[in-house]
């Protein structure tokens, strides 16, 4: 078996097997036992060289046994010195074996006395190297005795026998045998305990390692921690370590504080029953997080700190470990945030009740203002409505007019023609003109009657819608005409034009009459403030439909425009650029109102100062119901 050297590789693998050799488990120990076993062997064949030269007895054959030995004996220690010292082991077993080999071969065979070192080889040899090599040896040594009885029995070795050359052999040979079994379980059960108090051994210096590591990392935590920490006796307190932190809060050098109580040192605010009370505490819940306590400096000044304790053992007893966070600036703001809070919560009920009494006062000036709001919406409505009367008035006086003359023309003309028929003066050609005059008078008459009932028929719709918020289905194109139709006058007299682009065929189901007063407030607004000329001013409507059924409706002029700073404010009620120069402030909010609260719709306005501006009003084409 060809196995490692402990001096080059020791317990380079810890895991073994039984048949490994005890002297690379024993590694520095093997090489020691290997130094003694050469000092043994080198002084016994000293002290036999001396003896036998002192007797003179020392023959060739001794001679050259006993130097074998020391050559043997010099290379093994060749071997140790050069790392080599298991090589050096089995080179001293083996040449000794050899050598006692030779040397009962050349003088008595197996009743030779040197032939009881074999079992000595055997034993060392199985109990430092493996069960293989120790077999093998036990082997060579049985073939050896083999040989020699053979030679023995054969006469080929001339030998003075008491006892036959059988009785050396199997006393050689069982003595072999038995030292080698002896040695071989001798040696396996050594190993295995061995291996045993060595992985013990091991397994005890790794936890003692293991152990210092810890308390060097603890040490150095403890040490460097910058909140103030100690280490003191459950039982009296006693202080055993404190850290840097603790020796800055608390003025105290750690000479002067070690092995003494913190009683002695009046260290606790509240003195032995504050500290009473903290073992109490600590003992019921076995550790402690945040405990509020006061603790005295050197200087006698008591500041407030929160402990973070754990029981833990030092040196066979109880100890506390304690982590200190001063808070007494936290706790004296603390206090001022109260007291601040006090005061603010005092001032906060006065105001509260103060705002109370304004807000019911607002609410009532709230309410008051809405109630005069929907006054003069109301009368907005109206004056509006007063204003188509006035308008739709001037529109039927042509009409009507027309129709007085020319029914004071046909009387006079009646009149004239019963004279001519009483007279007997009637001609045939004069009833004929009677006849054609009276057509086309009767025409012309029935023309401007029928002008002014659809003058007052679009009036009545108009003024039926604006009055109420009737629902019902429309065209939105006769919804625009008829409104153009009311304005007519009004726009004539501005001399301004409306451009009507809106298509036929956009049937509504919504409020018509809410929808005509939007229409007639957004025009009366751009004749009133779009335009700085008297004439030039074009308005137009615009109306088409999406696919999500809604209807956008496009109302703009080419006027002045509306000022960047006034544009948010346009829709607040009261809010005019004409204030009395005709402007109450109120139509474009009544537009905003309608527009989003009525017709759910929305309202946008676009403008350019000096290019004009464009309202765009999007409303469903199906009303939503009312609530």
């Amino acid at each position: 078996m060809r196995a490692k050297d402990p001096s080059s590789a020791p317990d380079a693998n810890p895991e073994r097997s039984d048949d490994d050799p005890l002297f690379f488990v024993l590694g520095e120990q093997g090489i020691h036992f290997v130094q003694k076993l050469l000092l043994f062997v080198l002084a016994s064949v000293g002290i036999v060289v001396l003896i036998y030269s002192l007797e003179g007895r020392f023959e060739t054959g001794r001679l050259v046994f006993y130097g074998g030995i020391m050559l043997v004996a010099l290379a093994t220690m060749l071997l140790q010195r050069v790392g080599m010292a298991l090589r050096a082991l089995q080179l001293l077993l083996w040449g000794l074996w050899v050598a006692i080999a030779l040397r009962i071969s050349l003088v008595a065979g197996l009743r030779t006395p040197i032939t009881i070192a074999y079992p000595v080889l055997l034993i060392i040899a199985g109990w430092l190297f493996s069960r293989t090599a120790a077999y093998a040896m036990a082997a060579a040594t049985v073939v050896l005795a083999v040989l020699l009885t053979v030679f023995a029995q054969a006469g080929w070795q001339q030998t003075a026998a008491e006892k036959p050359d059988l009785d050396y052999f199997f006393s050689v040979v069982v003595a072999s045998l038995a030292g080698v079994i002896l040695t071989v379980h001798a040696a396996r059960n050594m190993r295995k305990k061995y291996e045993d108090v060595r992985a013990l051994s091991r397994e005890n210096e790794r936890r003692l390692e293991a152990q210092r590591a810890a308390d060097a990392r603890f040490t150095q935590a403890f040490r460097s921690n910058p909140l103030p920490a100690s280490i003191a006796t459950q039982a009296e307190g006693r202080l055993l370590a404190i850290n840097p932190a603790w020796e800055r809060a608390f003025g105290w050098a750690e000479a002067e504080v070690l092995g003494r109580t913190t009683l002695e040192l009046g260290h606790w605010d509240g003195g032995h029953d504050a500290r009473v009370s903290f073992l109490a505490q600590l003992d019921e819940h076995g550790r402690l997080t945040g405990y509020e306590c006061r603790l005295k400096s050197r200087n006698g000044e008591a500041r407030s700190y929160l402990a973070s304790t754990e029981i833990m053992e030092s040196g066979g007893q109880a100890c506390v470990f304690s982590v200190l966070i001063d808070v007494t600036e936290r706790l004296q703001a603390e206090q001022a945030v109260r007291r601040l809070n006090e005061e603010l919560e005092a001032r906060v009920e006065a105001r509260t009740a103060a705002l109370q009494t304004a807000n019911r006062e607002l609410e009532e000036n709230i309410g008051l203002l809405q109630a005069t709001q929907e006054q003069l919406m109301h009368a907005d409505k109206l004056a509006s409505l007063g204003s188509l009367v006035a308008g739709i008035s001037h529109e039927l006086n042509t009409p009507i007019g027309n129709a007085l003359t020319l029914a004071s023309t046909l009387t006079d003309r009646i009149r004239e023609f019963n004279a001519d028929v009483a007279a007997k003066k009637l001609s045939r050609s004069g009833l004929a003109a009677f006849s054609d005059e009276l057509r086309d008078t009767g025409e012309l008459l029935q023309h401007s009657l029928r002008r002014s009932a659809d003058l007052i028929a679009s009036f009545k719709q108009v003024a039926v819608d604006q009055t109420s918020e009737r629902r019902r289905s429309f065209d939105l194109r006769q919804v625009i005409e008829d409104v153009l139709d009311t304005l007519r006058p009004t726009i004539r007299r501005s001399e301004h034009q409306i451009e009507d682009a809106v298509p036929e065929g956009i049937v509504m189901d919504s409020y018509p009459g809410p929808l005509g007063q939007v229409l007639i407030n957004l025009i009366q607004n751009a004749l009133l403030h779009a335009f700085a000329d008297p004439d030039g001013g074009v308005i137009r409507l615009e109306a088409s439909t999406a696919e999500d059924q809604t209807v956008t409706l496009t109302v703009s002029d080419n006027g002045n425009g509306i000022a960047p700073d006034a544009l948010g404010r346009i829709f607040d009620p009261f809010f005019t650029t004409r204030l009395g120069q005709g402007g109450s402030g109120l139509g474009l909010s009544i537009v905003h109102r309608i527009v989003t609260r009525l017709l759910c719709g929305t309202i946008r306005v676009d403008s350019t100062p000096a290019a004009g501006t464009c309202f765009t009003i999007r409303i469903p084409r199906v009303a939503p119901e009312k609530l």
